[in-house]
């Protein structure tokens, strides 16, 4: 019997995902390079049962063992198959498997073969998928912090992103405007609360201080929001709230597909206008939807 247990078709996979399937199948051991059609999950267990019952090399305590917990074995090795069927969608033609260690595959599957949700498995395959085309910011630090994150945790984490700006001039600096201390109810009708950051702060993902205010560096960058540019000016330092991304954070907000709130610069407008920080707002070329959140 082949030994190459299979439940997943990739048949037809482009030549740079075989050697992901390649280096993965010698990176965790057991996830074996999936090129098959039986996705029905009870058929496939019976099959796995099937392929350890008949593999002469393993002994009968082993072969029991095994099978005791091949349902979920198999599960995990689902799991897998669906997050690598993701990241493949985003893996560029030209990305280098070769260059991905084979001790971070062997971190990265250990985490993600527990998740069954499929919005999550999304997230793992684009991790996955970021990594293998050669992002330098999926780090071990971060698949740790992620695999702890609940899907109440994602959800606000990825809100707080939407109501990020992104520096036009300094690439990767990255700007929460939360103004928790003092206008606490725009953020908690829009699903973020001082609990739900206290825990972002607890996972390392965010440092929240609701008693002081972070603020922009001296010479304030050029922001960008959604199609929006936004010059800010004050005789002062500008604060930008109670909240800043951590490292984690950063890396994390990297491939967080966001989005963003069309009353979110409404809203910050009239914080600034209190603060006596005044603000031009110009449309980047080429895009048309600016007018909407102004």
């Amino acid at each position: 019997m082949d030994k190459k247990l299979s439940l997943f078709d990739m048949s037809e996979s482009r030549a740079v995902i075989v050697k992901l399937l390649d280096m993965i199948e010698k990176g965790t051991g057991w996830l074996l390079a999936p090129k098959g059609k039986r996705r029905d999950f009870e058929e496939g267990l019976e099959l796995y049962k099937t392929h350890i019952i008949e593999d002469p090399d393993i002994d009968g305590l082993e072969k029991a063992v095994k099978i005791s917990a091949s349902r979920n074995e198999l599960r995990k090795y689902i799991n897998q198959g669906k997050i690598i069927e993701h990241a493949a969608r985003e893996i560029k033609e030209d990305a280098k498997p070769e260059h991905v260690d084979q001790d971070w595959l062997f971190y990265f599957f250990e985490y993600a073969k527990n998740t069954s949700d499929e919005e999550l498995q999304k997230i793992w395959g684009r991790l996955l998928a970021m990594k293998v085309n050669g992002s330098p910011d999926v780090t071990k630090r971060l698949i740790n912090t992620f695999s702890v994150m609940g899907a109440d945790d994602i959800e606000v984490f990825c809100r707080l992103c939407a109501m990020t700006l992104v520096s036009g001039q300094e690439p990767g600096e990255i700007y929460p405007f939360i103004y928790m201390r003092n206008h606490p109810s725009y953020y908690n009708r829009n699903g973020i609360k001082r609990q739900s950051l206290a825990q972002l702060d607890n996972l390392g993902l965010i440092e929240y201080d609701v008693h002081e205010d972070f603020v922009l560096p001296k010479a304030v960058p050029a922001l960008q929001y959604a199609s929006c540019k936004i010059r800010l000016q004050s005789g002062k330092r500008v604060s930008n709230g109670n909240v800043r991304f951590t490292g984690s954070g950063r890396e994390l907000f990297r491939i967080t597909k966001a989005g963003e709130k069309e009353d979110f610069i409404g809203h910050c407008r009239r914080v600034w206008d209190e603060m006596g920080v005044t603000c031009e707002i110009s449309e980047i070329p080429q895009t048309s939807n600016c007018q909407k959140i102004t």
